[in-house]
């Protein structure tokens, strides 16, 4: 049985709202403190020193999802901060997880979310990296290939997929030139939210549809 941290989430009475996300287009919010659980229990305030997570009404911090890592950060209000070390959803609710650094913070207080924009930066380009390897594996390999999983990080990727056979040296030479020629290219990015149905219609591919609630953001 699985008794982490995170798992222990699911016997926890979260009483909150789902959490509006604005980390695609911020890296700062102002945001409310409406919850901090420390050891299981809801309580009303936190002191230096205390590890608790805490539940915002806005946020930008990007949960763990979908192999890609969590955001870490901060929580401010003015001298009090919280350092955000990881970040988890559950139940459409995202829940900052980390140690209150300096001062007091309570339930209902005011705060800024900030997080570390040099790691989410990194974060996103070994993301598109991903998205360029699979790209780069289809030509090269075939076209059944199909991700399977994926490990995104601030330092590396791992991405996963199906193949019949080892790649050999030479094909792994051709993919590796091939994602560093796209890279070299340079080509802007635009990313735009629409119905699953019409992005795939316009050539996405969806292997894992089913994390998509009726939109896809491509």
């Amino acid at each position: 049985k699985m008794l982490g941290d995170v798992f222990n989430l699911k016997g926890i009475d979260l009483d909150a709202p789902q959490t509006k996300f604005l980390g695609y287009k911020d890296f700062e919010t102002k945001a409310q403190i409406l919850k901090i659980i420390k050891d299981n229990i809801s309580v009303k305030k936190i002191s230096e020193g205390d590890e608790a997570r805490i539940i915002t009404d806005l946020t930008v911090f990007y949960p763990e999802s979908g192999g890609q890592v969590a955001d870490t950060g901060e929580l401010v209000k003015g001298k009090n901060i919280f350092q955000v070390l990881d970040t988890r959803k559950t139940d459409k609710v995202i829940i900052h997880i980390g140690k209150l650094k300096l001062g007091l913070l309570k339930a209902g207080d005011s705060i800024s979310a900030k997080i570390d924009i040099g790691r989410r930066l990194s974060i996103a380009r070994n993301h598109t990296a991903t998205h360029l390897l699979q790209a780069a594996l289809r030509k090269v390999l075939g076209i059944h290939v199909q991700q399977q999983g994926s490990l995104v990080s601030p330092d590396k990727l791992r991405f996963d997929f199906t193949h019949f056979k080892d790649v050999n040296q030479e094909e792994l030479d051709r993919v590796e030139e091939m994602v560093n020629t796209y890279i070299i290219e340079n080509h802007p990015l635009k990313a735009k939210l629409m119905p699953l149905s019409e992005a795939t219609r316009s050539g996405a591919l969806a292997f894992f549809a089913e994390k998509y609630e009726g939109k896809a953001r491509e």
